[in-house]
C-alpha cells in the first residue's frame, strides 16, 4: 500500500476486527484499542502480544486516538458498540442520547468524530478524519423502534463527508456454521458506495467445530435429560418413539436437526450435522446451546412384562446402540421393537473452545486467552469459562469481517 494502515478498535473486545486483518496479505499497525472490559483486554493482549490498558470511551478524546498524518497513514476505525439495549433478548431500552443506556454509547463515537473534525485543523493544520469506518451490531438495529436513530447516525456521517453502505449478513452464508445475523456498515470518507461480499454455500456443519473429548461437567445430568424428554411436546418424525408396555420413553437420535421442547427456550437441542444457533453468553438459566452427543449413548435392553428385569427364554434381549459421527446407527438385530428401552442419552452444552471456533478464532488464540485469564485473575486455576463464553458471544465472526475487508478499495490496491 502507498500508506501504512493503522487500526483503531472502539469497543474492541477480543479483537475480531484486527484478527480478520491478520488473514489479509496487508501489513498494518494495531494503533489504538478502546475497551472497558479488563478481561477482554487481557485476552486481547495475550492473543496479539500487545500491552493495551482498559479504557472508558466516555473519558477519552479524539486527541487520545492519535489520528495524525493522514497523508502517510490510512486509518481504519471499527466500532461495534454494545448491543444489549437493542437485542430482542435484552430489555430493548434503545440507544437514544438521553437514555443513559449501553447501546447509547454510539453517540460517544459521534462526539469523538466531531472533536477530530474541528480540532485537527487547529492542531495539525488540516482536517484529519479516519478514512474508513466499519460498524457491526445486532439485526434489531434495523427494527422499527431503532431505525430512526440509526438513520440519524447515517445522516450525521454523511454530513461530515462519509459515504455509507450497510447490509444484514448471516455468518452461515459466509463460511461459518453459525446462524448469526448481524448488521454491518462500511463508511468511506469521500468515497464511493461499498459493495458487500456475495453469499456462499455452506460446506461445514456444527460437527466440524466440536472437540473430540469433552469434560463430564458439560453434560446434562440424567435427571435433567429425563425431565426434558418427558415434557417435550413439540415432537415430530425427528423422534423415535418407544412405548414398551405403556411406558412413555423417548429415543432421540443424532441426526435430528432441531428438537424443541415446550418448557421454555432453554429446551433446544441441536444436531452436530446442522448449523449452530447464534452463540450466547452461556451465563446461566439453561439458555446455553445444547447438542446431542454423536457417539455411544448407552445400552438398549429388552424386557418382559412378567419379568421386566430379565429375559424371555430363548430370545436374546440385550443389544447395544452406537451412534457414530455420520448420525446413523449400527444395524440392530434380533431385538423386538416394543421391548427397547433407552438406558442412556447424552446431551451436553457447547464448550468455550467450541464457541470460539464458531466465531472463527484459532484454537491457539483461545488457549492464549484462557491461560492469561487464569493466570491474571484466578491464581492459575481453571476458572475462566464464564469470561470465555462471554467474550466469544460478544465478538464478531472473523471470516465475515475478513470477506468485508477484501472488498475495501484501500486494501484492493495492494492485491
Amino acid at each position: 500500500m502507498s500508506k501504512i494502515l493503522r487500526t483503531i478498535e472502539l469497543f474492541g473486545g477480543i479483537g475480531a476486527q484486527t484478527k480478520a486483518l491478520d488473514r489479509q496479505a496487508v501489513p498494518f499497525q494495531r494503533h489504538r484499542l478502546v475497551e472497558f472490559d479488563k478481561y477482554c483486554v487481557t485476552s486481547y493482549n495475550a492473543i496479539y502480544g500487545t500491552d493495551f490498558e482498559p479504557s472508558d470511551i466516555t473519558k477519552i478524546s479524539a486527541y487520545d486516538l492519535g489520528i495524525t498524518d493522514t497523508n502517510k497513514y490510512e486509518y481504519l476505525m471499527t466500532y461495534s458498540f454494545p448491543c444489549q439495549d437493542l437485542s430482542v433478548a435484552g430489555k430493548q431500552a434503545g440507544m437514544s442520547r438521553e437514555g443513559n443506556t449501553r447501546s447509547g454509547l454510539l453517540w460517544e463515537v459521534e462526539r469523538i468524530l466531531l472533536e477530530q473534525k474541528y480540532m485537527s485543523p487547529i492542531l495539525y493544520g488540516e482536517e484529519q478524519l479516519p478514512q474508513t469506518l466499519i460498524m457491526e451490531n445486532v439485526a434489531a438495529l434495523l427494527h422499527k423502534k431503532n431505525k430512526p436513530l440509526f438513520d440519524e447516525w447515517c445522516l450525521f456521517l454523511e454530513g461530515i463527508g462519509y459515504t455509507n453502505s450497510f447490509q444484514k449478513i448471516n455468518a452461515r452464508y459466509h463460511g461459518v456454521a453459525q446462524n448469526r445475523d448481524r448488521v454491518f456498515m462500511v463508511s468511506q470518507l469521500e468515497g464511493a458506495p461499498y459493495t458487500f461480499p456475495e453469499s456462499e454455500t455452506l460446506t461445514k456443519c456444527l460437527d466440524d467445530y466440536l472437540e473430540d473429548e469433552v469434560d463430564e461437567k458439560y453434560y446434562l445430568s440424567d435427571k435433567i435429560v429425563k425431565y426434558f424428554t418427558r415434557h417435550s411436546k413439540d415432537m415430530d418424525d425427528n423422534f423415535i418413539y418407544q412405548r414398551p408396555h405403556g411406558d412413555n420413553n423417548l429415543l432421540l437420535k443424532a441426526g435430528d436437526l432441531v428438537i424443541e421442547g415446550r418448557l421454555e427456550s432453554a429446551c433446544r437441542v441441536y444436531d452436530p450435522k446442522g448449523v449452530a444457533p447464534a452463540c450466547n453468553t452461556c451465563s446461566g438459566g439453561g439458555h446455553d446451546t445444547k447438542i446431542i452427543e454423536p457417539k455411544v449413548i448407552g445400552a438398549l435392553r429388552g424386557r418382559n412384562v412378567e419379568n421386566p428385569s430379565g429375559r424371555r427364554k430363548g430370545i436374546e434381549t440385550e443389544q447395544r446402540l452406537e451412534i457414530n459421527k455420520t448420525g446413523t446407527s449400527n444395524c440392530l438385530t434380533s431385538v423386538l421393537k416394543d421391548n427397547l428401552v433407552l438406558d442412556g442419552l447424552r446431551i451436553r452444552k457447547l464448550t468455550p473452545l467450541e464457541c470460539w471456533r464458531l466465531m472463527d478464532f484459532d484454537d491457539e488464540d483461545f488457549y492464549k486467552a484462557k491461560q492469561a485469564l487464569n493466570d491474571t485473575y484466578y491464581n492459575g486455576k481453571d476458572r475462566s469459562n464464564s469470561q470465555l463464553y462471554k467474550q466469544a458471544s460478544n465478538s464478531i465472526v472473523v471470516n465475515v469481517l475478513s470477506k468485508i475487508y477484501k472488498n475495501l478499495e484501500v486494501l484492493k490496491e495492494d492485491q
